[in-house]
């Protein structure tokens, strides 16, 4: 795929395939020093759900991968960034608009890493890890850009995600993102914009296991209802 200008990405659907994979070892996850034995899971997923020990789960699917060519050196599919990457953001699925900031000629787009589950942090180092089809609608729009991708859920909640060698960076770079994202849609003033973000935006974990670690704020929708890229 080839974009010129600023790139945005709506997911159509996701289809998931007959099965997943998860995996536990003390090489990698938030939890590895607690594991000890490592362990391999081949999972069906049957009728919209997967089954774990012994708990059965409606599958929610996400994609974990999705970018555009960084602004600079390359960088590998395992890392996020400005760019996007490996964010690993649950509500990046079916319904969902993201929009990517275009660095590089042509935009140069790629996805993957598809999970048909996954909880916020990625705790273990993986989700449903599966085969996938994924349709997607690739737009452009012109003379508008943000630092951080920008994601609006199927719900119309819009998420500033940015990433960073340690979470308290990651999580101050998507809070200014989403005051500068708010900032130049609304008339508001702007230390008391600050002051509503206590009560109308949640920060959140994406994930805690890649080279750098991913954060959120979210906007809650009724505080500016007809806030648009």
């Amino acid at each position: 795929y080839r974009l010129e200008g600023r790139g945005f990405v709506a997911a159509l659907a996701i289809d998931v395939g007959d099965y997943a994979s998860m995996r536990i070892s003390n090489r990698g996850g938030l939890m590895a020093d607690r594991v000890t034995a490592p362990i391999v899971r081949c999972i069906p997923l049957r009728d919209g759900h997967a089954e774990l020990a012994g708990v059965r789960m409606p599958l929610d699917p996400m994609i974990g991968v999705i970018g555009v060519a960084p602004e600079g050196e390359d960088v590998d599919t395992e890392s996020p960034g400005a760019h996007g990457g490996n964010m690993d953001t649950r509500h990046i699925r079916a319904g969902s608009t993201l929009y990517l900031p275009v660095a590089a000629e042509g935009a140069l787009f790629a996805l993957g890493d598809v999970h048909a589950r996954m909880g916020d942090g990625e705790i273990c180092i993986c989700g449903l890890e599966c085969p996938a089809e994924v349709t997607v609608r690739l737009s452009v729009v012109h003379g508008k850009r943000e630092k951080w991708p920008m994601l609006k859920d199927e719900r119309g909640r819009w998420y500033a995600i940015a990433s960073a060698a340690d979470l308290d960076e990651a999580a101050k770079l998507s809070a200014d993102a989403m005051m500068d994202f708010i900032e130049k849609r609304a008339a508001i003033d702007h230390n008391e914009l600050i002051l509503l973000m206590s009560l109308v935006c949640h920060l959140e974990i994406s994930q805690v296991v890649d080279p750098l670690l991913t954060a959120r704020t979210s906007l809650d929708p009724f505080a500016f209802p007809g806030l648009d890229f």
